[in-house]
């Protein structure tokens, strides 16, 4: 059986990657990477060179070196920041948006406002004089 590379190298490569560039930095260097993570410099530019093949891509830039090697990754994307839990998926939100607006659009409805909305036979806007009646006075 294959060995699972995102729960054993990758994402602890790419979580320790997005942290210490959100820590104020910008970038993180390879050698930051492999003190936050505990692996060792072969197995963290594997995981980097794995990682750069992602679209949309983890980072805005990833400086390789001579050799394939890399040095720096910086500004992860919303890609990257969505991967690893930083930020919430736009799914999520809208889920909690949905939640907001769904009761109190149901508390502002009241009886006595549906009987005015349009369609149900009366005049909308119920203010008199503002928009003309739908009924012809002919």
């Amino acid at each position: 059986m294959t060995e699972n590379l995102w729960d054993t190298t990758d994402f602890p490569v790419l979580k320790a990657a997005v942290e210490i560039c959100n820590e104020g930095r910008g970038a993180a260097a390879v050698g930051a990477i492999i003190k936050r993570t505990g692996f060792d410099q072969q197995t963290v530019m594997a995981s980097l060179r794995r990682l750069d093949t992602e679209q949309p891509p983890f980072f805005t830039k990833m400086e390789k070196m001579f050799g394939g090697g890399v040095s720096h990754v910086f500004e992860p994307t919303g890609h990257a920041q969505r991967a690893i839990q930083a930020w919430p998926k736009a799914e999520d939100k809208l889920e909690e948006l949905i939640k907001v607006l769904v009761p109190s659009r149901s508390r502002r409805t009241t009886p006595r406002r549906r009987a005015a909305l349009p369609g149900s036979g009366t005049t909308w806007p119920p203010v008199v004089g503002t928009w003309p009646s739908t009924s012809s006075p002919v």
